[in-house]
């Protein structure tokens, strides 16, 4: 058998070199191929399933009490809202903005609103407790019993007409009953001043 020869030798390991020089940037081009691919599904996975980053916001208006001319009306004031990106809790985008509604009408107005003669009949200290689904059908606001304290019939009578409007501006009777809770009891009579309380308070 006739060994090789130095220049069949060098013309071997040129041959060699060539094929290796040709492969790995071939085999170089596939793997980044492959990695875009794979970064390319897991955008498409996030944007199917993946939870907006944004924050949602709602407006809805709270109905406030304004003085003038020695005259009370009860006139709107908008607010914006955060809406809550988790759906766990089970409760429904119209619970979640009756929440947030009437947190800010509990608050009350800001020092700004005030300087404009913005006031409020819902007694300060009152505190929304929750809002769940009421039992049988339709929405349970639950307030402390804060919001029954004294002042009269006709206080009661303007703190209750700004709940029903703040609640009726979110939740109209036509989507969802809402029903007024104290202490999780069902409101049937403002105690002390026996003015009825009409049931659901957005009919």
């Amino acid at each position: 058998m006739l060994k090789p020869t130095n220049k069949a030798k060098t013309a071997n390991k040129f041959c060699l070199l060539i094929i290796v020089c040709l492969l790995v940037p071939a085999l170089n081009s596939c793997a980044g191929q492959r990695t875009v691919l794979e970064e390319k599904k897991k955008v498409s996975g996030t944007l199917v399933s993946g939870k907006p980053s944004e924050s949602h916001y709602g407006q809805s208006d709270v109905w406030f009490i304004k003085s003038a001319d020695d005259k009370f009306e009860i006139v709107p004031v908008k607010r914006q809202y955060r809406l809550a990106e988790s759906e766990d809790d089970g409760r429904t985008p119209l619970m979640r903005g009756l929440e947030s509604a009437v947190a800010e009408l509990v608050r009350g107005p800001s020092e700004e609103e005030e300087a404009q003669g913005l006031g409020s009949e819902i007694p300060k200290g009152t505190v929304l407790i929750s809002v769940t689904a009421a039992r049988g059908e339709g929405i349970a606001l639950n307030l402390s019993k804060r919001f029954l304290a004294g002042s009269g019939a006709d206080s009661f009578d303007m703190r209750l007409d700004q709940l029903k409007r703040t609640v009726d501006a979110v939740v109209p009777a036509s989507m969802a009953k809402v029903f007024l809770d104290v202490e999780g009891e069902r409101v049937a009579q403002a105690t002390g001043d026996g003015i009825d309380v009409a049931q659901p308070i957005n009919q």
